[in-house]
């Protein structure tokens, strides 16, 4: 479903950062630029015949924990009862950190069980994201009303509603939810077994903490795994844009190499930790999604891979090749040129040193073309091309200024400062390159990462309160240890998520399935001739188990 990336990880482009290159060219900060491409797509109205349905609207409380306070709001949810029979389950999706996709309703893992068991369909949009605006802005004080815990009351409240206004009262519900909607669905049978039946919980982080530097050490298990030649050329080329940002002259070579919008500048610390996390970013992106199918969502990209990547980085891609054939044909074509020209002349002296220089030369040129600096040079490029920029914003403050928009219709309000928020006052799970022996730099650290709280929110989102959080979400929800049942867990291994959530079974009621060599919410999507016979066992034991819990 939505991705979970440190903030980041936007519906229109309309407040964009006016960049300095090339006389003001409009870029957004690389950072929000991988966050919005996972949360944008392209909605068809209908799916081979099959028409998405058009927006409801549930009314709603803007507070659930303060009886005097009656204010409401409207929530959009979406509906499909094509396959419904009367007393068959109610299924319910839960939105997450974007705007909820209605092609939901028509594709996807849940709906082929939906029409298998004649199940009623919902889906109910998160507060604060997409078109569910409880508040008139995305101001601090509004974001009060925006946490996991109130999301759990709209849920509840809603399940409720449903239940009287369609006469479902009896009816066995079912949760499904992908990445933190994940953790949701789990929640909300912990918090109310009395409204939901069972949860399907697929790669939702239930483990709150705020050094998640457990996500990048999944992500160069999965390169290794990929091609063993590929971790340790990505973490070759950062050693060497690391000896460059160290003098002035490395700088330029930075900044024309990684095609910066502004100079790099190794005294602007933040602007270095915002640089160096953009580059190691571009590969969490891809491996957090690898080979998911989709496509089918309207998202852009879904054929890059780890491998797409990878052969970059190792020189396997047909341009590298082409590359390198190219050089020595060229080098081939320079030495007979030169060898004819001084055949013809009988005085010898100086063309020993004049072909020493001119060798060496050409083998700087050939280890220049073909260095892994270079290589992560490629990805980069490659990634700023595919997402439609012209060059990489690695400003700190162009980033943590369109974060402190609040309109709804600022490039903010897609998804970011919203997540941001969570992660600040809730769960943390901030992806820093605190790996022992910093195979990715040391550069973006949690201390980094924190002060974003503080800079986007105020001086009173700081550490602390970042603390106190994730220690009330884990009392509430019991972290790792939750105490739940008619709970399944699902895990990819290539998902860094995996490591925040719970991957072996708890109890006999309380399963966990974790299928190797997928990514972030693979069971959920619909199923493609290229999955592998591992995640459809794993789609075919969750029917068993929904099953299972309807007949109880």
């Amino acid at each position: 479903m939505k991705p979970l990336l440190l903030a980041f990880g936007l519906a229109t482009l309309i407040s964009i950062i006016e960049a300095k290159k090339d006389g003001g060219e409009k870029q957004l900060p690389w950072k929000v630029v991988r966050f919005s491409s996972r949360l944008r797509s392209q909605v068809p109205s209908n799916i081979e015949g099959k028409p998405v349905p058009d927006d409801q609207w549930f009314p709603q409380n803007l507070d659930h924990f303060h009886p005097t306070d009656d204010r409401m709001w409207k929530q959009r949810y979406f509906v499909n009862d094509t396959f419904y029979k009367k007393g068959g389950p109610i299924f319910l999706m839960i939105g997450g950190e974007g705007e909820a996709n209605p092609i939901w309703m028509v594709e996807g893992t849940w709906i082929d069980y939906a029409r298998e068991m004649g199940a009623l369909c919902f889906q109910l949009e998160h507060r604060f994201y997409g078109k569910s605006h409880p508040t008139t802005d995305m101001s601090v004080k509004n974001l009060a009303y925006l946490s996991s815990e109130q999301a759990l009351g709209d849920l509840a409240t809603f399940i409720s509603g449903m239940n009287q206004a369609r006469n479902l009262t009896g009816s066995k519900w079912i949760a499904f939810g992908g990445s933190y909607p994940g953790s949701l669905a789990a929640w909300l049978r912990l918090k109310y077994p009395h409204l939901i039946h069972g949860s399907v919980s697929t790669s939702g982080p239930l483990y709150a903490k705020a050094d998640f530097f457990e996500y990048l050490q999944v992500v160069r298990q999965a390169l290794k795994v990929t091609d063993p030649e590929c971790g340790p050329a990505l973490e070759d080329a950062l050693q060497k844009v690391d000896v460059l940002s160290r003098h002035r002259t490395g700088w330029a070579m930075i900044s024309k190499k990684f095609n910066l919008c502004t100079p790099f500048d190794s005294t602007k610390k933040h602007d270095m930790a915002n640089f160096f996390e953009n580059l190691v970013g571009n590969f969490e992106d891809v491996v957090q999604y690898n080979k998911d199918n989709r496509a089918f969502e309207g998202v852009a990209n879904t054929n890059v891979t780890i491998k797409t990547l990878c052969d970059i980085m190792t020189g396997k891609t047909v341009e590298a090749k082409d590359t390198t054939s190219k050089f020595f044909h060229n080098l081939d074509g320079e030495f007979r040129t030169l060898k004819a020209k001084f055949d013809r002349r009988t005085d010898t002296e100086g063309l020993e040193d004049f072909f020493k220089s001119y060798l060496s030369e050409k083998i700087v040129e050939y280890n220049v073309q073909s260095s892994t600096l270079q290589r992560l040079a490629s990805v980069n490029q490659f990634m700023l091309k595919i997402t439609g920029q012209t060059c990489m914003d690695h400003e700190y403050k162009t980033m943590i200024d369109l974060l402190k928009q609040t309109n709804w219709e600022s490039e903010a309000g897609v998804g970011g400062r919203q997540w941001l928020y969570q992660t600040c006052t809730e769960f943390g799970w901030y992806q820093s390159s605190d790996q022992p022996g910093h195979p990715y730099t040391p550069y973006f650290p949690i201390e980094f990462l924190e002060k974003q709280c503080t800079d986007i929110f105020g001086s009173k989102y700081d550490l602390a309160l970042l603390q106190k959080g994730i220690d009330q979400t884990n009392i509430m929800y019991g972290g790792k240890d939750i105490q739940v049942s008619n709970v399944i867990f699902v895990h990819g291994s290539i998902d860094p998520w995996h490591a925040m959530g719970i991957t072996k079974d708890i109890s006999d009621q309380t399963k966990a399935i974790f299928i190797q060599g997928t990514a972030h919410c693979a069971n959920m999507y619909p199923e493609s001739p290229e999955d592998p016979p591992q995640l459809k066992m794993a789609r075919t034991k969750i029917f068993g188990m929904i099953q299972d819990w309807l007949k109880a």
